[in-house]
């Protein structure tokens, strides 16, 4: 099967994915972004979208200007990142779309703003252009039948379980990720101040700036945080295997890449009761759930200690997100449904 796989201008887990599904099915990956192992096609649009491929408000408008002809004949285009979505196939391309989520801004913030129900229309119309769908979580898939009524197939995002590696329970804890607000940064940075444990924390600047600029004064300031900004993979995969514990206080996350690694690597997490990584803690057993505040997490850092860890058990929980399943399931799914598409089989 001909296959490519189109990302939008977004970084961090989408992306993470985007990339790994271009790996199994050892395809192009295209986007509008200029880094590695992309091929930037800015060069396909309108003269006068060029300037605005980066804005979130014409990313409609430019993803459905592409036409897919001039890259090449292929029987699925995976589309990843929502907006991704306006891309219109040939009646003989079959279009899957991995939706992360749908657009939080539209749906989930109740915006009644005229701009947001007029996008709410645009982003529902383009739907008709998706054949099929996989959904990053149960809760991405429930979101798609609220709110497209449509359904999906689950399938995980990927790590490589192998890279991962158990070395000791250490004295300190890790949190991993952007300090974005959503991300919930200061409740973990609170809460080992409080409890006065180390605190190390990886991942670039993100839009929490007023946590950005307390974060790199403590780290010069207190023996119990400190921020290393934006590591090397083979650093996270270090810090993962010699960590006490993962602190994860993000909220409204669909996913939660950050779980599995901790899995991965055999240590147990603390995480918000929000979102789907409460439900993985909750049913694997494998770390505390609390809310997304100093004295919960608190709470949640003396119980966590109090328990007795098996690192074997916990990474042998992780293997469900496997790269080597993920990509079984994908390939399976494509040709399920590549041989339904009943119009175009028998000619291929």
């Amino acid at each position: 099967m001909r296959t490519a796989v189109f990302h939008w201008c977004a970084t961090g887990g989408s992306l993470h994915v985007a990339k790994y599904l271009a790996k199994a099915l050892k395809s192009k990956l295209y986007s509008f972004l200029d880094c590695d192992d992309i091929i930037d096609i800015s060069h396909l649009l309108p003269l006068h979208l060029r300037p605005f491929k980066h804005k979130r408000a014409f990313d409609y408008l430019c993803w459905s200007s592409i036409d897919i002809a001039e890259l090449g004949n292929y029987d699925f285009i995976i589309t990843s990142g929502h907006t991704t979505r306006a891309i219109v196939t040939p009646p003989d391309v079959i279009h899957v779309h991995y939706l992360h989520h749908p657009p939080k801004s539209l749906y989930f913030y109740n915006s009644k703003s005229l701009f947001a129900e007029l996008f709410r229309v645009w982003d529902r119309s383009i739907d008709k252009n998706v054949d099929n769908y996989f959904c990053n979580s149960p809760i991405t898939r429930y979101n798609l039948q609220k709110y497209y009524k449509r359904d999906g197939v689950v399938l995980y995002p990927p790590i490589e379980t192998s890279k991962y590696k158990f070395k000791e329970y250490s004295d300190f804890y890790l949190h991993i990720g952007r300090i974005d607000k959503e991300k919930m940064v200061n409740v973990a940075v609170n809460a080992c101040l409080k409890a006065k444990r180390k605190l190390i924390l990886i991942g670039t600047k993100g839009n929490d700036k007023a946590t950005y600029k307390h974060l790199i004064k403590l780290t010069k300031a207190s023996p119990y945080v400190e921020y290393l900004g934006d590591v090397s993979e083979s650093e996270k995969y270090k810090l993962l295997s010699e960590c006490k514990a993962v602190l994860y206080p993000s909220v409204n996350e669909d996913f939660g890449l950050v779980v599995a690694e901790s899995l991965a690597s055999g240590k147990p997490i603390i995480v918000s009761n929000s979102g789907f990584p409460q439900y993985v803690v909750k049913q694997k057993s494998c770390g505390v759930v609390a809310e997304p505040n100093q004295i919960s997490f608190v709470n949640a850092i003396h119980k966590l200690e109090s328990i007795q860890w098996n690192h074997n058990k916990l990474i042998s929980m992780s293997k469900e997100y496997d790269y080597k399943v993920f990509k079984v399931r994908l390939l399976y799914w494509l040709k399920k449904w590549y041989n339904e598409n009943s119009l175009y089989s028998s000619a291929r």
